[in-house]
């Protein structure tokens, strides 16, 4: 029963699961580094990728060339072959120790298996390696936006954009970045200047779709994330966006349907399920949300989010030993959560427990002032 669980319970790590990274190939000639090359039909094509792979397993390549190793590198990080591409970058970084662009691959690569660490670490020797390279500096920024260090992100993709002015990746995950440190407008207007750059980034519409609903702006967020999913019909990631600004906005229908577009595009998407369970309970679908609620807590169990939202929905239903289960199950993970301590003492009030349930009203009034009011708008009194 979090206050705003149109937004956050799907904490769904919004703007990191959608970094843009960086990839560079070794031959300038006919792999360019550019970020407008990348983008292109050609360079960034699954088509043109196993193209890549196909000729490089076919020719035998010199087990001493690195640049085959780090072409194929980025092409197996566009195909999804993550493994792949850090063998790749790793037997070219061991040919060539100097390469800069083996370890902003292998850096890529880091990121998309959540390895921030060694993701950081090489972007860094990359820097060292060469100080003027754009896409080591952006693809630090996304480790770092990864890794919850936001101000060391906004240095980074800063420094990426100085270094060149038209890198849109930079201004997507500055914009990401400024979105995490609260900084709403700032956000809005990087990723405007992403959307200017490349009409066609759907994960610049999404963001921005984000910092307009953080401002309560659901016209512009909702026009926003629909433009992400005319560009991409199944990026899951507006549709959730999507449904967050419609929740936010108390249009529960329509967030259902969105969290239901996820649930279809992922059947395992756990955060999906436990934001559709919240909106389902909040307006009465009490069968079907604990249904969902259930669902998530089989594909994640012990979230404190999660079991959170059952209890609520086990409040509603009147089921009130169980939303006690749930709500202290939820406290032991996170003894500061005030929608859980709320909720129990609800729950135990209902009971006639009445000194356990003042003790619990009043410790989450502690934590949130204005806890009463936000649980009363979602119909618990």
């Amino acid at each position: 029963m979090t206050p705003n669980k149109g937004e956050t319970a799907v904490r769904y790590r919004i703007w990191i699961i959608s970094l843009v990274l960086g990839l560079t190939f070794a031959s300038e000639a006919s792999f360019a580094a550019s970020e407008s090359q990348m983008h292109s039909p050609k360079v960034g094509s699954d088509g043109y990728s196993i193209a890549v792979i196909e000729r490089t397993q076919a020719s035998a390549p010199n087990p001493k060339n690195a640049r085959a190793f780090i072409n194929r590198c980025a092409a197996h990080i566009n195909l999804g072959h993550y493994g792949d591409a850090v063998a790749d970058c790793t037997r070219a970084i061991a040919l060539n120790p100097k390469n800069a662009r083996a370890f902003i691959n292998r850096c890529a690569a880091y990121i998309k298996v959540a390895n921030y660490d060694a993701a950081v670490a090489d972007c860094t020797q990359a820097i060292a390696l060469n100080p003027t390279h754009p896409l080591a500096y952006t693809n630090r920024c996304g480790a770092y936006i990864s890794w919850g260090n936001y101000s060391e992100a906004l240095a980074d993709c800063t420094q990426a954009i100085a270094l060149d002015p038209k890198n849109t990746r930079a201004f997507i995950n500055r914009c990401a970045a400024y979105i995490k440190l609260g900084n709403y407008n700032n956000a809005i207007a990087d990723c405007a200047l992403a959307v200017a750059l490349n009409p066609k980034n759907a994960r610049a519409f999404n963001n921005r779709c984000t910092a307009y609903s953080r401002l309560a702006n659901y016209s512009a967020a909702i026009a926003d994330c629909t433009r992400a999913i005319a560009l991409n019909p199944t990026y899951k990631l507006a549709y959730m966006t999507r449904g967050i600004a419609h929740g936010r906005n108390r249009d529960y229908d329509r967030a259902i349907a969105d969290y239901s577009e996820v649930i279809q595009l992922d059947p395992k998407d756990s955060d999906a399920f436990n934001s559709r369970c919240y909106a389902r309970a909040i307006i009465g679908q009490l069968q079907t949300a604990l249904a969902d609620c259930n669902e998530a807590l089989q594909l994640q169990p012990n979230d404190e989010d999660y079991l959170d939202s059952r209890g609520f929905t086990y409040l509603k239903l009147g089921q009130f030993d169980n939303a006690i289960a749930d709500y202290t199950a939820a406290l032991k993970l996170n003894p500061r959560k005030a929608t859980s301590l709320y909720g129990r003492g609800i729950a135990e009030l209902r009971k006639g427990d009445t000194a356990k349930a003042n003790d619990d009203v009043a410790a989450a009034k502690a934590i949130q002032a204005d806890i009463a009011e936000t649980i009363e708008a979602l119909g618990v009194t």
